[in-house]
């Protein structure tokens, strides 16, 4: 486990930031992320990647989307991690892979 003085990358800083705390991830975590993001809207889901994956800012992915300010931003991101924290979305974030 990191403490959160660590720098986390992805997918264990979304997974940070959703779950609230380190946890053990799963060996496909980036695939299930991506999974439960389809069930987004495409506007959260690209924001949410812009801001985990590939660690812009709230500024740069404002200035880079059409109509949104930082704080526009900054909500979109908290919603998302919202809705990924709702068990049917948080269960398919901690599938582990069946072979």
């Amino acid at each position: 486990m990191k403490t959160t003085e660590e720098k986390l990358y992805y997918p264990e800083n979304a997974y940070y930031d959703i779950f609230g705390g380190t946890i053990d991830l799963p060996p496909n975590a980036e695939e299930l992320l991506e999974s439960a993001l389809g069930s987004l809207l495409p506007e959260e889901s690209k924001i949410f990647m812009s801001k985990y994956k590939d660690g812009m800012t709230l500024q740069e992915i404002a200035e880079s989307a059409d109509n949104l300010t930082e704080e526009n931003t900054k909500q979109i991101i908290s919603t998302t991690l919202h809705r990924l924290r709702h068990p049917t979305r948080s269960r398919i974030l901690l599938r582990k892979i069946k072979k």
